[in-house]
C-alpha cells in the first residue's frame, strides 16, 4: 500500500507565535490537523513546540513514530 499526503508548509516561527499550520494550541505546542491515511488505521499530523523544527507524527493503534520534518 501507498498513499501521498500533502502536509501545510511548516515554515519557521517564533517561540511564541503559532505555525502557519497551526489547528491546535496547547501549552507551547501547535498540532495540525489530524489526517487518516485512507485504507489504513494510520493517522498522521505535524507538531512542534517553540522553536523546534516540526514533526511528524505517524499513529497507529497501540503505537506512534515521531519524524522529524526538514526545512
Amino acid at each position: 500500500m501507498s498513499a501521498t499526503v500533502s502536509l501545510p508548509h511548516q515554515g519557521s516561527q517564533a517561540a511564541e507565535s503559532h505555525r502557519p499550520w497551526c489547528a491546535h494550541h496547547a501549552a507551547a505546542e501547535c498540532q495540525s490537523e489530524e489526517l487518516t491515511i485512507p485504507g489504513s488505521s494510520l493517522s498522521v499530523w505535524l507538531a512542534a513546540s517553540g522553536s523546534e523544527r516540526p514533526r511528524l507524527v505517524i499513529d497507529q493503534p497501540g503505537d506512534y513514530i515521531e519524524v522529524v520534518v526538514r526545512d
